[in-house]
């Protein structure tokens, strides 16, 4: 997933601050924002498998709606073993090209039939209903990761600028 952000008085802002400055605010914003959010969405990926009642949640329902999950299944993963559960990690890399990427993931054989559902077993003929976990962890966690870089984004330009306030660059 890419994202285009479109920031009101940024042409401005990087005319008095410098380009090379709010370019590296945003970047170092871009990552941190991806670190807290791919965190989130692993606690919230264990906290679907997890759930007490073993029913999907209204929030499981609404994001694989959205993502025209096949078949979701009524119920959702009925944890055994914790194994599923245990191996959703996370991983954050910074790209060559200054970029940022955030990972959730599970290296699990059989996390795959349970998110997205489909035929398995013996010849491939018993159906089984998605009972999604990622993407709805994923879904609900978009906002609050956007919401976290612009605050942090908006946290970072205010130290430079006032930094570059009280150095006289403000006059």
């Amino acid at each position: 997933m890419s994202l285009v952000l479109d920031i009101k008085g940024l042409e401005d802002l990087k005319k008095i601050l410098g380009t090379e400055v709010v370019d590296m605010a945003a970047k170092e914003a871009v990552a941190t924002a991806i670190f807290a959010g791919t965190e989130r969405i692993k606690a919230d990926a264990r906290e679907f498998i997890s759930t007490s009642d073993n029913a999907l949640t209204a929030e499981q329902r609404e994001a694989a709606s959205q993502l025209d999950a096949m078949r979701t299944g009524e119920n959702q993963l009925q944890v055994q073993t914790g194994r599923l559960q245990n191996s959703i990690q996370s991983a954050v890399e910074r790209k060559e090209d200054g970029g940022t990427e955030g990972a959730v993931f599970t290296n699990v054989e059989y996390a795959r039939i349970h998110e997205l559902g489909g035929f398995t077993g013996k010849g491939g003929k018993v159906l089984m209903p998605a009972r999604p976990y990622l993407t709805p962890a994923l879904t609900k966690n978009i906002t609050y990761t956007l919401d976290f870089l612009k605050k942090e984004f908006i946290g970072r330009l205010k130290i430079i600028a006032s930094k570059h306030a009280s150095e006289g660059g403000g006059k």
